[in-house]
């Protein structure tokens, strides 16, 4: 999932609920979350994102996110908190082999 320019947090996390409960989406997913595009993450939306991408009630058993050092560490403790193996990025194409196991 890329995510460019300004957002708000529930336009995310309704795009995300809405992506990873398609019929065609392997549940539990494996996800690449991308906010490398995206404007200043505020503390109170990186939150939000962070509880519900690495949240327990969100389908996705592994999460790669590509973003800036502190926002990527914020989702990626949360996943790690709440059981996920997650992983925090720098390049796509790194956090793709990670993913896959390349």
């Amino acid at each position: 999932m890329t995510v460019d320019g300004d957002f708000t947090a529930n336009e995310l996390v309704r795009i995300g609920r809405a992506g990873l409960g398609a019929e065609d989406v392997i549940s539990p997913a494996f996800l690449l979350l991308d906010l490398t595009g995206t404007a200043a993450i505020g503390d109170d939306r990186l939150q939000v994102i962070a509880d519900f991408f690495a949240g327990p009630g969100t389908p996705v058993a592994k999460l790669a996110v590509v973003a800036g050092r502190d926002v990527a560490t914020a989702i990626v403790e949360a996943a790690t908190a709440s059981g996920m193996e997650s992983d925090s990025f720098t390049r796509k194409v790194d956090a793709m082999d990670w993913l896959l196991g390349v």
